[in-house]
């Protein structure tokens, strides 16, 4: 079998849904999705007092996990791939101490006993609703699906690949000088100042900064498309490459673990779907060696100057004083946890429901900060801005925070509800998009590829960072392929009606 078969045989694969098993998960998702409306709109825990409860949610959101995972493996025939991964990330910041916590492995309780129990019962029903909501909408995207699941993908014709090539190489050639700059700039910043001398310094968020930081960001979907453009073109492979891999260096680094993981998660994940199979057992290597070894590092030394940073023996000592590296990096992700907690304490008692005002703004941030010092949307208060200011003043007033969670917006603006429904159009949303790409052009998988990194983050984040990411990064290179590719096509058209006459 050539290469070329062996990419479409995998596409065809990816884009099935195991026959017959669609229907009844579905069923059984949509009890589950039921039950946790009755369970977040109630107030009583029914057998259990509030202490009592919170192991048994624990429990809870682990045998959901659990079936998310073998339910999406058998209808899609893989664990590598962008809602996988989504949900896996979701699963680890906004529920990792819920899941120590049925192991016993949070010495000092759920969220270092910030909280009380009732509190705690509270958050738990929402992230319970999150996760059912997120898979009931994936699952029921699927299940609609079921009627295109034969269909392959389209041949890639000479003018389409002409085309990723080109727009590949227009957004290399101008985001490669200012995205050296930015990767230079963040370096000495973090290297001299230390980790938080990047937020103090409100790093390319107006002006004519945002403008360099704006070019500099369409490197890496240059990267994505020279990847998906076909791994025989190794010079374009290995500019990629070099991208991404400086990109993640330099984020690692200055302490950005997220933001490193995320980009080369996205890359993996189009190098596997476009070309060469990834082996499953190398990937989950790969994923036990960054959380065992890699999270904890980064976090022990990142506010220390860069050389010590640089030193081997400095690294080895610090590594060697972390106590369980695994739990120690899977309880760190699981405190964005406390998000949820914060906004339950404070609304509706000190800021009112927002109604998907939060949603609406965060359609904004597709214009870019070029003409005023503060965007729209930071004036209105995005949710993770807002939080910190509330919790923490100082810390605000620093350039630091701890983040959000889609879990705690979704409770921001529509209450209780809120969680399990606005997680349900988010999972539908992604599926259907995903599979928009699964059956269309590489073009398209890239954008899936550039828009992954952002969404694999929004998990603990908020809305407002997804709409540019979007618009900027993914559909619009999309867009100036098909262009291009339209003008070519026509510009043979017309000579071969030339060369018959």
């Amino acid at each position: 079998m050539t290469r070329s078969a062996t990419v479409a045989y995998d596409r065809s694969i990816a884009v099935a849904p195991v026959s017959g098993l669609g229907p009844g998960i579905l069923v059984v998702q949509i009890g589950f999705l039921l039950a946790t409306l009755v369970l977040v709109q109630s107030p009583i825990n029914f057998l259990w007092n509030e202490r009592e409860a919170i192991h048994p949610y624990c429990v809870l959101i682990l045998l959901h996990a659990g079936w998310v995972f073998w339910s999406w493996k058998r209808l899609r025939g893989t664990l590598f791939d962008p809602y996988a991964l989504v949900f896996l990330s979701a699963l680890l910041f906004n529920a990792g101490q819920p899941l120590l916590e049925v192991f016993g492995l949070n010495e000092d309780g759920l969220l270092g006993g910030q909280f009380d129990s009732a509190l705690l019962v509270r958050v738990l029903r929402l992230v319970l609703g999150g996760f059912v909501g997120l898979h009931c909408g994936a699952v029921l995207a699927i299940y609609r699906s079921r009627e295109e699941r034969r269909q392959t993908a389209p041949a890639e014709l000479p003018a389409r690949a002409v085309a990723v090539r080109a727009v590949a190489w227009f957004l290399f050639a101008v985001s490669a000088v200012p995205f050296a700059l930015q990767l230079k700039d963040i370096f000495w910043m973090v290297f001299s100042g230390g980790y938080f001398a990047l937020f103090e310094a409100d790093y390319g968020t107006a002006g004519l900064a945002q403008a360099r930081a704006i070019i500099a960001g369409f490197a890496v979907p240059g990267a994505f498309l020279f990847l998906a453009g076909g791994q025989e073109r190794r010079l374009e492979v290995r500019i990629a490459a070099a991208v991404l891999l400086a990109s993640a260096g330099i984020s690692l680094f200055v302490g950005l673990r997220g933001g490193a993981v995320v980009l080369l998660a996205a890359a993996a994940w189009l190098w596997d779907r476009c070309g060469r199979r990834l082996p499953r057992s190398f990937l989950a290597v790969v994923g036990a060696v960054l959380i065992i070894a890699v999270f904890p590092l980064v976090r022990e030394t990142r506010m220390t100057p860069g050389k010590e940073r640089a030193s081997v023996s400095y690294l080895a000592k610090s590594y060697s004083e972390i106590q369980n590296p695994f739990v120690s990096s899977v309880s760190e992700m699981g405190k964005s946890m406390m998000t949820i907690a914060y906004t339950l304490e404070l609304v509706p008692q000190e800021r009112d429901y927002d109604n998907g005002g939060t949603y609406a703004y965060g359609l904004l941030t597709v214009i870019p900060s070029l003409f005023w010092d503060k965007h729209p949307v930071a004036v209105h208060g995005v949710p993770s801005y807002w939080l910190i200011e509330a919790v923490d003043p100082y810390v605000a007033a620093h350039g630091g925070g701890i983040g959000y969670s889609f879990i705690a917006e979704g409770f921001l603006n529509f209450g209780p509800l809120g969680p399990p429904l606005v997680s349900l159009l988010m999972g539908y949303l992604l599926i259907r998009f995903c599979l928009w790409a699964e059956r269309g052009t590489a073009a398209r998988l890239a954008v899936v590829a550039s828009f992954l990194p952002h969404l694999l983050f929004s998990v603990r984040g908020d809305f407002s960072d997804l709409p540019r990411a979007l618009v900027w990064y993914g559909l619009g290179p999309y867009a100036a392929c098909m262009l291009l590719e339209r003008a070519l096509r026509n510009r043979e058209m017309q000579t071969t009606h030339f060369s018959t006459r």
